[in-house]
């Protein structure tokens, strides 16, 4: 999961593709048990390799997902020497389920391949995990061995990956989104609203979305289970092209009760979510004098 990158010269582009096999060959050797500093020591010498890391992944956010040799969080979100990017594979057993299923479709496996990738950053987002991934130095930052001296240049975004085509093999620990100090897209705050938006809101809630709530939930502001929200305000522009005039929603607590520190604070953490969240979110849009939740 991870933005594009441009190789300068041939000899780049080929040493890229040992990284583009199918995570159903690409787990058959045995993995060597490393960590990122060793490897940022020697780049060259782990490239093309089945590497055992473990590390703190980030919050996996357009296409940005690092893990990092640290289990602290305020180190995760400054992307220092100490992290690397990270591109989370389809795993060896749903390779075989999506060849079952696509047979020589390429259409179709590339976008069930896309559904299980994103669906194994959001499962490894703000885990402490060891992961087996294959280890590509292209855009370590060093020349292969033999070209120190070339003139040769590849050229790599800021969203670079290293390691590919990686699989969680354990979890150690899961974090609540709401732990990351650092969010880099949607860190804007949320907040309650006043109790007229905040009746608007939850009636619409329960209009739209009653086949979701549970019957002992109570409807009135004080139940912990229900987190009623406004995002920020949007400015005449947004306004004007978005075809709305405000944004928020609600939360349903996942547990028998919710304390205010478990609600999200950021428009991110209601999105970007992970297994340890005791919570999950409906945004709402207000148009027309009415608020309108979000689904199908």
């Amino acid at each position: 999961m991870r933005g594009p990158r441009w190789r300068v010269l041939a000899w780049a582009g080929l040493l890229g593709l040992c990284a583009c096999a199918s995570s159903h060959t690409a787990h058959r050797d045995d993995p060597v048990d490393i960590t990122l500093s060793q490897i940022r020591a020697d780049p060259w010498r782990y490239h093309g390799q089945l590497v055992r890391i473990r590390g703190t992944v980030n919050e996996c956010q357009s296409y940005a997902c690092d893990i990092c040799e640290t289990e602290d969080l305020s180190v995760v979100a400054d992307r220092s020497d100490l992290c690397m990017g990270i591109e989370f594979g389809v795993g060896r057993r749903n390779a075989d389920a999506i060849a079952a299923r696509c047979g020589n479709d390429r259409e179709c496996g590339a976008y069930i391949s896309r559904r299980f990738r994103s669906d194994a950053a959001r499962d490894a987002r703000l885990t402490t995990s060891t992961v087996l991934a294959r280890y590509d130095a292209t855009c370590s930052g060093r020349k292969p061995p033999g070209k120190e001296g070339s003139d040769e240049i590849v050229v790599c975004t800021d969203k670079a990956t290293e390691l590919r085509d990686a699989e969680v093999e354990r979890v150690h620990q899961f974090r609540a989104t709401t732990e990351a100090p650092f969010i880099r897209y949607g860190a804007d705050p949320l907040s309650e609203p006043d109790a007229v938006t905040a009746d608007a809101l939850r009636g619409a809630f329960f209009d739209s979305l009653g086949r979701y709530t549970l019957e002992t939930w109570e409807r009135d502001a004080a139940t912990p289970d229900l987190f009623i929200f406004v995002a920020k305000s949007l400015s005449a522009e947004d306004k004007a092209e978005f075809g709305h005039d405000a944004e928020g929603g609600a939360c349903i607590c996942l547990k028998s009760t919710c304390r205010p520190a478990d609600w999200p604070r950021r428009s991110a953490d209601t999105y970007l979510q992970t297994p340890a969240d005791p919570f999950t979110c409906f945004w709402a849009q207000h148009w027309e004098g009415r608020w309108h939740f979000l689904v199908e």
